[in-house]
């Protein structure tokens, strides 16, 4: 059901009479929107499950994604007397006439050994239609986690490991790695045990085989930042070369999140500079990202933050630049999350073609499963942001991030939904 949801402060709620209810919820059933569809249901076994991550997409409308079980391997142990496998990276098909079936390929399934087992946080693509991604190791042969590479040859999908980390040397790279013009992969490693950091993954020098991994950025200490720690989400750049992302603070703890931009130094081997964006403060300002932030027409930013905002149910916010006289970024927030309305605890964020936002929220109205929403820009400037859900789950589970076709079909992911409960594949088409 598509249902435009309407501003109302918990002390007006009753006052609304039963009768214009009835109405409201008329109008959005006959009102014409979005279609959902499942178009692949993941089985278990040789097949994937629990289907995790963003999905992305090629020229020709293929989609790709990870599993983090499945797969077949019994190197990652067993559920009963099934093995649990180790994982897989998969491809979904169009159908080739209208109102056809979507063909799931599986392209490589994870043994769990030094090709490392259980992606869980979703993959990149380049212009060549190579894959891009990270996978945990296994604990029997390492305590290390690889980057891969998964590339289209004769007809076959072949997969090269291009950096192994090896705990406590390197620590564990998370999310999803992001690519630029040169061929580098940038990415977060984990809080487990500082406040994480940024590393730079570079592709082999003419002659070489060995790609080189480089530690960019440490964030502090807890003590000295405690909202500048535990990096989330992925990195987003733009056309200098900046890095741009989010931080939770400490998790479970007392830090707030921010957002900061990653300056690349001007001369090689010199350091990085960073500075904060905007350092969430809780309450209406909300607090902890749970997903990195992007860009819209290569200036704003925009994200999420999981809590906080006047309902205590998160919010989506704008950072614009600096204007002349100004010397910081100003934080706007253009939408807060209520979960008798809209569901709460937002994730994501991606843009259409006409400047509409679209997201997930981790808990629906009733509290489980979760909400695909989409706000749309106000007319004139300064007025608000209209929330419509497009798209309610019928699992305690939340969609990953989502992903447009070319032809602007929105596609996502449930990790434990669909006909077997092993994950499902969505689409929602306008």
């Amino acid at each position: 059901m598509r249902c435009t949801h309407l501003s109302v402060s918990p002390t007006q709620r009753p006052a609304i009479s039963v009768m214009l209810l009835i109405m409201i919820l008329a109008i959005s059933a006959s009102a014409s929107g979005p279609s959902e569809k499942t178009i692949y249901n993941f089985h278990g076994g040789n097949d994937g499950s629990d289907a995790t991550g963003n999905l992305v997409a090629d020229s020709a409308g293929n989609l790709y994604g990870t599993t983090e079980s499945g797969g077949g391997s019994t190197a990652c142990g067993f559920s009963g007397s099934q093995p649990q496998g180790c994982g897989t990276v998969f491809e979904l098909s169009p159908p080739a006439a209208g109102g056809g079936t979507w063909t799931e390929t599986v392209l490589y399934r994870f043994q769990g050994g030094s090709d490392g087992s259980n992606p869980n946080a979703g993959l990149t693509i380049d212009s060549s239609g190579n894959l891009y991604g990270i996978a945990t190791g296994n604990s029997t042969l390492c305590d290390c986690d690889v980057i891969f590479k998964l590339s289209p040859q004769s007809g076959a999908w072949v997969q090269s490991v291009l950096y192994t980390t090896d705990y406590p040397t390197d620590y564990e790279p998370i999310g999803s790695l992001t690519l630029d013009s040169a061929g580098n992969l940038y990415g977060f490693t984990s809080a487990a045990v500082n406040c994480g950091g940024i590393f730079q993954l570079s592709p082999p020098v003419s002659g070489g085989t060995s790609w080189t991994e480089t530690e960019i950025f440490q964030f502090p200490s807890t003590r000295n930042d405690p909202d500048l720690c535990a990096p989330i989400g992925s990195l987003v750049l733009d056309k200098s070369g900046n890095l741009y992302g989010a931080t939770q603070g400490v998790v479970g703890g007392f830090g707030t999140g921010a957002v900061f931009k990653l300056k690349p130094p001007a001369t090689s081997g010199q350091p990085w500079s960073l500075s904060v964006l905007h350092e969430f403060t809780g309450g209406d300002d909300g607090f902890q990202p749970e997903a990195g932030v992007i860009f819209h027409d290569g200036m704003n930013l925009y994200g999420t933050t999981y809590w906080g905002g006047t309902n205590n149910a998160g919010t989506v916010f704008e950072l614009s630049p600096p204007a002349a006289g100004q010397t910081g970024w100003v934080k706007t927030t253009i939408f807060d999350f209520d979960a008798y309305t809209t569901g709460q605890s937002p994730v994501g964020l991606v843009f259409d073609k006409a400047g509409n936002l679209y997201g997930t929220t981790r808990f629906g109205m009733s509290g489980l499963g979760g909400e695909i929403f989409e706000l749309s820009p106000p007319s004139a400037p300064g007025g608000a942001w209209i929330e419509t859900t497009l798209y309610t789950t019928n699992c305690d589970c939340s969609a990953s991030g989502l992903v447009f076709d070319k032809g602007n079909s929105l596609y996502g992911l449930l990790p434990w939904g669909g006909t077997a409960s092993e994950g499902a594949a969505f689409a929602i088409t306008p």
